[in-house]
């Protein structure tokens, strides 16, 4: 694998930048805080989609909430070129990636795919990848400073051998679960005394069963017989109540009978007597009825009465009203000019309104550009506030180191160049706070009271407004006032009219009043004879009627006379006896009774069948659960055997990697340090434990033992040989690019060139080096360089 450029936007300290990479050894520099490290951060997000930072950290501080974050990768893989783009969208960040071949084609559009194919291409995972081609001074001086176990840990975690470790360590706690299991299937099952016992009992039980079967048999076939002699009893006696059923209803039958009888006769008796009442109310209303009219002439001159009477009501009513208009119209005319004058002085208000608005936009344009001016000020003098307060922590850590300490940054003593630092970060503070913040201030305060003014401006024109806005609703209140009083008047002016032609139809109207009361009271006097008189008349109206009902009776009785002679004659002729239903009855439930004794007797030996197939079942069931727990014990000690002999295999399998993984690293780091140190030391050595050993003039010592110096050059030689091993090792993959940050540690000038000249031989074995570092010195040792 090869990278060939990036491409970012928004991506932490960067708006816009290309990089392009080339073949060889290449120099990454620049100084601290300059965005050196920040470029593999985004290699690594653009191939695995995955930031050590949090996506809200890695925008831009600059960008908006709209800007994209991007970052587009190309690189060749197995000699075919792909681009890799993810992108961060919205105010959530949402995660976007496509993946495009050589010929610029689709591959994978989503985050999941694009995961996916991306792994399957690198055949790493992240952290594989990240151990494979990246390290720094941190991690570099971590492999000697670490104790023993630490470092071990550490370098199997790189080598990926601590998943062989988990893995066996799986492998024992199942061992140890299933010899547990083992035991307890051991301890439950039964012995073989225990199963002949169980046998026996069930060839017992098997005998009893046997013969409770043919008693029970038995007992059916005389059940059988005895159901037959119940289900002929049964019918005779089914017979009896049938005719003793149809006795019974005609005896009902005739009773009721008689009782029709015995009503038509009253209510025919009844009906004569009403007859004859009404006979002769009718010769009491032929005798009166020029009463009812006398009755209904009155009441006509009454009605006539009336109605002259509420016309004369009608005229005076409408006269009072007529005066009344009168005055309503003058009233609504003189509110009606008052709301015209009022309604006049909208178009003034309207033009005063429209030039308070006026001067109210161009006050808020103002006042836009006053904020942006302040907020832009704000923004220099935090930056400039910012830079003071790092070179001031920067300069209390360095003054307190003292001339011999290293520098925080590359940890070369800073000797010599401490004065001149120190001067420098004075000189810078005193040069910000002087000549860039002081101004700043000054122009911020007079912003503020420019504000100030505008604000207090645009708060007078608004309450302008909000009094104009005032007035104009209560002259469209007045405008619908106007509205309304024109609407009454045209109302008024309709009912006058109206009123004036009524009061002209009623001009001639006259009422008598004395000869309308002397009516009423004749009226009055005839009203219980007219009352009576056509109450007879409404009871004189049911006469025929109730002619016909009686004819009706007199025909109904003599019907029952003849059905009831018929029903004595069918109960005289019907064959029920007492005493034969009472025969019946005693047949039926003797055989019932003999019959209710054997199934009882049948029940008690199928409850005792049934009690012998139940413990012969749960005998069964004993044996049976036994059989299972012997197959699943089987099951566990096949299982045993084969993750004992799992585990036997990873054991071999670890042994074999280890002792190929550290002669390696061994081998490679050897001939490196060899040549860095020109044939000084020959050997480094890395145990199975990965302690590091070195060979000074054929003795072995520990890493410890050397200057320091030395340490960071073994241990930078050892973590590319972890590096070159980890490659060989993903026979999957073909890594062609190692990264070093910071590596030159506290070497000298000489041993600095050393490094760079084994880095250019390394090289011949690696397509591609990057070596990020702020020694700006050794730019003339790189093939390439990329300066920040």
């Amino acid at each position: 694998m090869v990278l060939n450029s990036l491409y970012l936007e928004n991506f932490k300290r960067y708006k816009r930048a290309k990089f392009d990479f080339n073949l060889g050894l290449s120099g990454l520099l620049g100084k601290n805080g300059s965005g050196k490290s920040t470029i593999f951060e985004a290699i690594i997000f653009a191939l695995y989609g995955e930031s050590k930072t949090n996506k809200e950290l890695l925008k831009n501080s600059d960008a908006s909430s709209k800007d994209i974050v991007s970052v587009k990768l190309e690189f060749n893989l197995n000699g075919k070129d792909y681009l890799i783009v993810r992108e961060l969208r919205g105010k959530s960040l949402s995660a976007k990636a496509h993946l495009y071949d050589s010929a610029n084609e689709l591959i994978a559009t989503s985050v999941k795919e694009v995961n996916k194919e991306l792994v399957k291409l690198i055949g790493m995972s992240k952290e594989a990848f990240v151990n494979t081609v990246y390290a720094s001074q941190k991690e570099l001086t971590a492999l000697s400073n670490l104790k023993s176990e630490d470092r071990k840990k550490i370098i199997r975690k790189l080598l990926g051998l601590e998943k062989i470790d988990k893995i066996e360590k799986e492998l024992t706690n199942k061992l140890r679960d299933l010899k547990r299991d083992i035991a307890s299937f051991n301890e439950l099952l039964l012995s073989k005394e225990e199963i002949e016992n169980l046998e026996s009992q069930k060839s017992q039980l098997l005998g009893q069963s046997k013969e409770l079967k043919s008693k029970i048999k038995a007992l059916n076939i005389e059940l059988e017989n005895r159901l037959k002699k119940v289900d002929s009893t049964l019918k005779h006696f089914e017979h009896q109540q049938k005719l003793k059923e149809e006795f019974n209803a005609l005896q009902n039958s005739l009773e009721l009978i008689k009782a029709k009888i015995s009503s038509s006769n009253k209510a025919l008796d009844d009906l004569l007597k009403n007859k004859k009442q009404l006979e002769q109310s009718q010769s009491y209303y032929f005798a009166n009825r020029d009463i009812l009219e006398k009755y209904k002439s009155i009441e006509e001159e009454i009605l006539h009465c009336q109605k002259q009477k509420e016309q004369i009501i009608k005229k005076e009513a409408l006269q009072k009203e007529q005066e009344e208009l009168r005055e309503q119209l003058k009233a609504l005319r003189a509110e009606r000019k008052k709301l015209q004058e009022e309604i006049a002085k909208k178009d003034i208000i309207e033009q005063k309104k429209q030039q308070a608005e006026s001067r109210l936009n161009n006050l808020k344009s103002s006042l836009l550009k006053i904020e942006s001016e302040e907020r832009e000020l704000l923004k220099q003098i935090a930056q400039n506030q910012a830079i003071i307060n790092s070179t001031k922590e920067q300069l209390k850590k360095i003054t307190q180191l003292g001339k011999n300490s290293k520098c925080p940054t590359c940890t070369r003593p800073l000797l010599d160049e401490y004065e001149s630092v120190v001067s420098s970060l004075s000189s810078t503070i005193n040069e910000i706070t002087e000549n860039k913040l002081k101004y700043l201030q000054q122009d911020l305060q007079k912003i503020k009271l420019q504000k100030e003014q505008l604000l207090k401006d645009i708060e007078d024109t608004q309450s302008q407004i909000a009094k104009l806005n005032t007035y104009l609703e209560l002259i469209a209140n007045y405008q619908k006032q106007y509205a309304i009083k024109e609407e009454q008047l045209n109302k008024v002016t309709k009912k006058g009219l109206a009123n004036k032609q009524e009061l002209e139809k009623l001009k001639d109207i006259s009422y008598n009043k004395d000869k309308h009361l002397k009516l009423i009271e004749q009226k009055k006097s005839l009203e219980p004879q007219y009352k009576k008189l056509i109450g007879i008349a409404k009871l004189i109206e049911e006469l025929p009627k109730i002619q016909i009902k009686i004819d009706k009776l007199k025909q109904d009785i003599k019907e029952l006379e003849q059905e009831k002679l018929k029903k004595e004659q069918e109960i005289k002729e019907h064959n029920f006896k007492k005493e034969s239903e009472e025969a019946a009855k005693n047949s039926y439930f003797k055989a019932l009774k003999l019959k209710d004794e054997l199934v009882n007797k049948l029940k008690e030996q199928e409850i005792s069948l049934s009690q012998i197939d139940g413990k012969i079942a749960t005998l069964d069931s004993k044996l049976e659960h036994n059989t299972k727990q012997l197959n699943k014990l089987n099951q566990k000690e096949q299982d045993r055997d084969d993750y004992e002999k799992l585990k036997l295999f990873l054991s071999d399998f670890k042994t074999k990697i280890n002792s190929q993984v550290t002669p390696r690293i061994s081998q490679i780091a050897s001939d490196m340090f060899y040549e860095l140190t020109k044939g000084k030391y020959q050997l480094i050595e890395v145990d199975k434990d990965f302690n590091f050993f070195i060979y000074d003039e054929g003795k072995k010592y520990p890493i410890e033992r050397f200057s320091g110096g030395e340490i960071d050059l073994a241990n930078l030689v050892l973590r590319i040989a972890i590096s070159k091993t980890l490659n060989e090792l993903s026979s999957n993959t073909n890594i062609d690019f190692l990264a070093f940050d910071e590596v030159f540690g506290s070497q000298d000038e000489d041993r600095r060139y050393a490094i760079m000249e084994s880095f250019n031989k390394i090289s011949e074995n690696y397509r591609q080096i990057f070596l990020i570092s702020h020694e700006k010195e050794i730019k003339e040792m790189f093939q390439n360089v990329i300066e920040l």
